[in-house]
């Protein structure tokens, strides 16, 4: 651990000897602190995992997890249904063996790798600065996506938690110490992160830059390092035709790479709505640290302390903050990028964050206890929002048909293949058997511009048991029938209104229900 500056400040003007005493002891509270706020934000995680409805995506990883064993599962991912690898759905079997098999049980890979990022953080920071920086560290990704991750049942959590880990192996493999052990963790924890989503390839970007300016620093190549990181590529030969597959459905993608894409995942990663005022929180944090750090040193007449040894470290947080630039690059072949893509760039928050307070502030553990203060009273109002969040999802989401549109004797079509997914999932036996989903992928690209939607939930209906049917083939067979627009992608109604069909609404609301004639 770099050493810490032990200022003295005045005993007139500002906080009180007391509180500076507290702060600048802080660093035994800093477990303490950590525990308590991430025992806090379980209560929020438990919660969501228990009552959240399922959506369309989390459905695709069940009905692929529900499938008999390992080689069924390999044969769905080679229709290109889905585009995660097989690793993921190891997991959340093996998290069914385990505790039982409900489906919202598919949720606790991504909730273990949110907390293994949260300890991993508090390791990674704890080797190289006080414990109050570590315990802020841990506290920050808790007011980021990572957070909403940790509740749904997608592979972008568990990536965290391998993520996170493999950091640690690199810090501990550079460190010299247990080395033998670390480096081998360091490629099988790289390889579950490739292995349990693709695009966390990219976690080699950060981790690879954070070794060259340390080979540079040391004026030495680390080879075992380098051949630790290259043996992590290993496992992604065997899985190209699974991605050749998922390349192939995600042509006309829903989500593209464009030029926007990046100011789109710094949103998306720094709070959704308001992500520029996080970026300028982060800033004024800097800010008053190095004006703190500078009047500290100034008064006590010292100079400035040496923090060559953290540059490595800092280089990596600023690597994972970056990740949007080489995930647009990935993209450019893959067709497809969104934000959740490159959810280890959460992992650039929180090291920047802490490392910047800590060099501006000239290594002040006061300072520190400043940091930690800070971070657990953001992660608790940001807990507390998510809570009320989370009833009014609650109170907006529906799952169930309403009485009306479902007591029709009629067969009912959705004309988006997600509510298609969601509602096909919670609808009785019964009703379940007059649902169904049209697909033709050309009409829904000449009104929404994108087919993906249409053809993985083609591709899945053989495995999940789904009535997804031809277009062309249901029309003629029922001339008469009713449609339901909800969720995304409607492009059925305007495709059936420029063919000549006569579309009647019948029922209005959050679902809106159409009476289709067909005029052959």
């Amino acid at each position: 651990m770099l050493p810490a500056s032990t200022e003295t400040e005045p005993s007139k003007g500002g906080a009180s000897r007391a509180v500076r005493a507290a702060l600048a002891n802080s660093d035994r509270a800093a477990p303490a602190v950590t525990i308590l706020v991430l025992l806090f934000c379980a209560t929020l995680i438990a919660r969501a995992i228990r009552v959240k409805p399922l959506w369309n995506d989390e459905l695709f990883t069940l009905y692929i997890c529900r499938l008999p064993d390992m080689k069924t599962v390999w044969a769905a991912l080679r229709t290109g249904c889905e585009g995660t690898p097989p690793l993921w759905y190891f997991l959340v079997r093996m998290t069914w063996r385990v505790l039982g098999n409900r489906d919202v049980l598919e949720r606790i890979p991504p909730a273990l790798g949110f907390f293994t990022m949260c300890g991993s953080l508090y390791w990674f920071v704890s080797r190289r600065l006080p414990r109050s920086y570590a315990a802020a560290a841990a506290l920050f990704p808790i007011g980021t996506l990572a957070l909403w991750s940790a509740t749904e049942g997608r592979a972008y959590g568990a990536v965290l938690g391998w993520s996170s880990l493999a950091v640690v192996c690199w810090q501990g493999a550079a460190g010299g110490r247990f080395r033998r052990i670390f480096l081998p963790c360091l490629s099988i924890t790289c390889a579950c992160a490739f292995t349990t989503h693709y695009y966390a390839v990219l976690i080699l970007v950060p981790i690879g830059f954070a070794e060259a300016v340390r080979s540079l620093r040391e004026k030495r190549i680390d080879w075992p390092m380098c051949a630790a990181l290259s043996v992590s590529l290993a496992p992604l030969p065997f899985f190209l035709p699974l991605v050749r597959a998922a390349s192939h459905v995600s042509r006309i993608f829903w989500a593209g790479p464009h030029i926007g894409a990046p100011n789109d995942a710094y949103f998306e990663t720094f709070g959704d709505q308001r992500p520029l005022a996080g970026v300028a929180l982060f800033a004024v944090f800097f800010v008053i640290a190095i004006a703190y750090g500078a009047a500290v040193r100034r008064r006590a007449d010292r100079p400035w302390p040496d923090f060559s040894k953290c540059l490595p470290d800092v280089c990596l947080g600023i690597g994972f903050l970056m990740l949007p630039i080489p995930g647009i690059m990935l993209a450019i072949f893959t067709h497809a990028f969104t934000p959740r893509y490159i959810i280890p760039m959460v992992l650039g928050i929180p090291l920047c964050v802490v490392y910047a307070a800590y060099i501006g502030s000239g290594g002040s553990r006061t300072f520190g206890g400043v940091t930690m203060l800070w971070a657990a009273v953001m992660a608790v109002l940001v807990i507390g929002a998510w809570q009320i969040k989370l009833n009014g999802i609650m109170a907006g989401k529906q799952t169930i048909l309403d009485p009306e549109i479902a007591s029709l004797d009629l067969p009912i079509v959705f004309a988006g293949a997600t509510s298609y997914v969601e509602y096909s999932y919670y609808a009785p036996p019964d009703l379940r058997r007059r649902l169904y989903y049209l697909s033709d992928p050309e009409r829904m690209i000449s009104v929404t511009g994108s087919d993906s939607a249409d053809q993985t939930t083609r591709a899945l209906a053989p495995f999940a048991g789904l009535q997804v049917v031809p277009y062309d083939g249901f029309v003629r067979q029922n001339p008469v029938f009713a449609v339901v627009e909800t969720g995304l992608y409607p492009w059925l109604v305007p495709a059936l209104v420029h063919e000549g069909a006569a579309v009647t609404e019948i029922h209005a609301g959050r679902q809106v229900a159409y009476r289709v004639e067909m005029r052959h």
